[in-house]
């Protein structure tokens, strides 16, 4: 990290995919905070949460960054936990678009009833489009998302469709 840090310094970045498979959780934080200029981010395997809120005297330097990041727009690849969909929600607090790869497809409608009950109880307003990455994208399982939209009142004015193996839902 010492390496690159003063390349980091000159260099203006704005978008990262960062793949943290075999990084540590105090890497990941030191990366994300010597990049405050982050406004896209694509992140592949993500950290258990219990290994990021566990920092060994990073613990500060991470509340910073949760307080600091302008980050916008945040891709969540490989991924099949909760605990990580809470990591997001609560540490990009500028989230206006979020992307999530449902790697079991027997969860994708579980998973966006969760994101968008999280979304509801925590009151997050800039928050307006979703999207989720499936393997099997049909228009049967779009019209089922709809259905428990409605049936739970989890949004009211909203537009779900299916691009491809993607479903992209937006609201106000």
């Amino acid at each position: 990290m010492n390496k690159i840090n003063s390349l980091l310094e000159l260099v203006y970045v704005t978008r990262l995919d960062i793949d943290c498979r075999q990084m540590s959780a105090n890497t990941f934080i030191q990366i994300l905070m010597l990049l405050r200029n982050i406004d896209m981010i694509r992140i592949t395997s993500l950290l258990a949460s219990s290994e990021l809120f566990m920092l060994n005297g990073n613990k500060e330097m991470f509340n910073i960054f949760i307080n600091s990041n302008k980050i916008t727009k945040l891709s969540l690849l490989n991924t099949s936990a909760i605990d990580q969909i809470d990591f997001v929600i609560d540490s990009f607090l500028h989230l206006q678009s979020f992307a999530i790869e449902i790697i079991d497809n027997d969860i994708l409608e579980a998973t966006v009833q969760y994101i968008l009950k999280r979304i509801k109880k925590n009151n997050i307003h800039h928050l307006t489009t979703c999207c989720f990455l499936t393997v099997d994208a049909t228009n049967d399982k779009a019209k089922t998302i709809q259905q428990m939209i409605d049936s739970e009142n989890l949004l009211k004015d909203y537009i779900l469709y299916r691009q491809c193996e993607k479903f992209y839902l937006q609201w106000n």
